[in-house]
């Protein structure tokens, strides 16, 4: 399996906290955000290891990224903001694995998740293993891939159900995390869309592949905003 992580996001929430584009390079209990996850995925794969970058940080995370795992980092540029997707686009097209990890270089995940993940890529074919997590509010939801009990995306929660059903289900089941997709058949999805916006998303084109994914629950934290800060460092 090749691993992409995605480092080259602005981070404008982040404001004051970290400059812009430096997000992955956050210090949360005493070490940054993707130092800690290379170390984490350090000899878990003899595939690629993809960091997109920017380049007002691709510097920086290089220099403190290049001798954290025991294999070469390839690291690519996204010259400009047109997205995640188009980012992965980029990384994909050096990839020759089966199977790519996405893991955004923003989060904070917990190793026994992310091995679950990893575990479960050996016999899932061509089906997306997501990492989820139940969030119990509109507004925190807001923020991320709503995934419906019937298998349908809601980027950005476009409100299909009153609130009644979300709380009689419990809250509302997000991507929040690592990704599994098969490959190159999702970099060929996301190639065919890309043509048609000028910022290209991941999570509203999760359901293109047709088949039902498979949902971990993962402890995972998007640090997107001030208050996600506070509760990483509070683990």
């Amino acid at each position: 399996m090749d691993i992409i992580i995605l480092a080259a996001g602005r981070n404008e929430r982040l404001k004051g906290i970290v400059p812009l584009y430096h997000k992955p390079l956050l210090v949360v209990n005493g070490k940054p955000l993707i130092v800690r996850m290379l170390d984490i995925i350090n000899g878990w794969t003899t595939g690629k290891i993809v960091i997109v970058v920017a380049p007002e940080n691709a510097k920086t995370i290089v220099e403190m990224t290049r001798d954290c795992v025991n294999q070469p980092i390839d690291y690519i540029i996204q010259p400009y903001a047109t997205g995640p997707g188009n980012a992965f686009i980029q990384a994909a097209e050096i990839c020759k694995s089966k199977k790519i990890m996405i893991l955004c270089g923003d989060n904070y995940f917990q190793e026994e998740d992310l091995r679950q993940m990893f575990s479960l890529a050996s016999f899932d074919g061509e089906r997306f293993i997501i990492g989820t997590r139940t969030i119990k509010t509109k507004e925190e939801a807001q923020r991320f891939t709503v995934i419906t009990p019937k298998w349908g995306i809601l980027e950005g929660l476009a409100l299909q159900h009153n609130d009644d059903f979300w709380e009689n289900i419990g809250g509302y089941r997000c991507w929040v995390g690592p990704l599994i997709v098969p490959h190159p058949m999702f970099r060929d999805i996301l190639n065919e869309q890309s043509h048609h916006v000028s910022e290209l998303k991941i999570g509203e084109h999760l359901d293109k592949i047709g088949l039902k994914p498979t949902l971990v629950d993962c402890d995972c934290l998007d640090i997107g905003v001030p208050e996600v800060v506070e509760d990483a460092t509070a683990r």
